[in-house]
């Protein structure tokens, strides 16, 4: 079937119809570019360039011509934060609340980043309050949580903090076991000793949630000792041993203690040295010789074991005491003087943070710097 020939006049009507919706495409978005503030191009530019503080000055002079614009505001009030300039960052924020006309979808944006702004100024109280808002949006439900518990542990509220740890999804509560576990034994700790019973499920709901959870071997040890069952305390320690050592310093004395109380002293100073052996570390030594020490009255031929094992200044000093005791005249002198010159080379213990780097002079099971639990190892200056 062949085409009548009247049909091709349309087709330089059809080519010149498509030629001129073309040129319409092209003239409006021309005149959306030119409608562009270029302060808005040059604050991109910037922002590309890793150039805060220009690319704010570009999006405050792009501001009065474009006032509405949402994402505006919210760049703005983000450079102001990076810039450390919280409180401006919160006028901003708070100004985009008090449009009435907002949608859903923006005003829960602008609370959030007004509660981020009350944190950052340390408003706790005020950051709370659009957080327990927020909490109830799913989209935001995780990360408001995420800050309540931040804010609860700062002001050191320890049960509210279990309280807000427990409201997450399963699946992530799983992922901080070891937080849940250490706010659990946190608030057993807390509890007056009439609580016993509270006390312990708590530690027991710890070891649930972090079968390793040294602190909570170590508290419902004490609670055994406190409670005359010497021979479970000695279990709780011993268990120390069997998950993961790094803590043995911590549990040594109480071992003792336990051992002694069933009447067995030699037997715990034996475990205590076999620890020693095994498990060889300057803390670890520190506390042996300690509680040795105090029961048994002499450690020179741990020192002497230790030294070979794992030397320093410690046992170094402890091996010295032995050689000075022995020793006469000059010779005494001598060690005395090198006792003195350790004593002074060995500087105090020190707890470092292994996320942050924060250094603090007595043992922590969270980082005060960072919140983290269980990250604080000791060393020696």
């Amino acid at each position: 079937m062949t085409i009548p020939e009247w049909w091709l006049i349309f087709l330089p009507i059809i080519f010149v119809l498509g030629w001129f919706a073309a040129r319409l495409d092209i003239r409006h978005i021309v005149e959306a570019a030119n409608k562009l503030p270029r302060a808005y191009l040059r604050g991109l530019s910037h922002l590309l360039r890793n150039e805060d503080d220009r690319a704010l000055d570009a999006f405050l002079e792009a501001q009065p011509m474009d006032p509405q614009s949402m994402e505006l505001q919210f760049a703005i009030g983000e450079l102001f934060r990076r810039r450390g300039e919280h409180e401006r960052a919160l006028r901003v924020h708070q100004g985009i609340l008090l449009r009435e006309d907002l949608p859903a979808e923006i005003r829960r944006r602008a609370m959030w980043e007004l509660a981020r702004d009350y944190f950052k100024i340390g408003f706790w109280d005020h950051a709370e309050t659009e957080l327990k808002t927020l909490a109830k949006f799913s989209e935001y439900r995780e990360r408001a949580l995420e800050m309540a518990l931040i804010i609860c542990q700062r002001e050191r509220d320890f049960p509210r903090a279990l309280e807000t740890l427990e409201k997450f999804p399963p699946q992530a509560v799983a992922l901080r076991r070891v937080e849940l576990a250490q706010l659990r034994c946190q608030c057993a700790e807390l509890l007056p000793p009439e609580n016993a019973n509270k006390k312990r499920e708590l530690l027991e709901k710890a070891l649930q949630a972090n079968a390793y959870c040294d602190r909570a071997n170590l508290a419902l040890g004490d609670l055994l000792l406190s409670e005359g069952k010497f021979a479970e305390a000695a279990e709780m320690f011993l268990a120390i041993e069997r998950r993961r050592p790094v803590r043995l310093w911590l549990a040594a004395p109480k071992l003792l203690a336990a051992r002694i109380g069933q009447g067995k002293p030699e037997a715990g100073r034996d475990e205590l040295r076999r620890w020693l052996r095994e498990h060889p570390s300057p803390e670890l030594f520190n506390a042996v010789a300690r509680a040795l020490t105090e029961h048994f009255g002499a450690v020179a031929e741990l020192a002497d074991e230790h030294l070979e094992r794992l030397p320093g200044l410690a046992a170094a000093r402890a091996w010295v005491a032995r050689r000075e005791s022995a020793a006469e005249g000059k010779e005494r002198l001598g060690f005395s003087r090198l006792s003195e010159a350790l004593r002074r080379a060995e500087g105090p213990a020190v707890f470092t943070c292994g996320e942050c780097g924060y250094e603090a002079d007595n043992f922590n099971w969270q980082c005060p710097g960072c919140l983290r639990w269980e990250t604080l190892n000791a060393r020696q200056k």
